[in-house]
């Protein structure tokens, strides 16, 4: 459970339909507070106004 205002770096698994690319791909889950969106400051994931 994330904490109000806090995300979180999550991996997602590897294409498994393409197989020659290996590239895991990676999303950044936020928990915001109402009125936040989730966005990024110092190109790490953050909740911003």
């Amino acid at each position: 459970q994330l904490a109000a205002g806090t995300c979180e770096i999550v991996t997602l698994d590897r294409d498994s339909s393409q197989p020659r690319r290996t590239i895991a791909r990676q999303t950044a889950r936020c928990a915001c507070k109402k009125g936040q969106i989730a966005g990024t400051t110092r190109a790490r994931p953050a909740c911003v106004d």
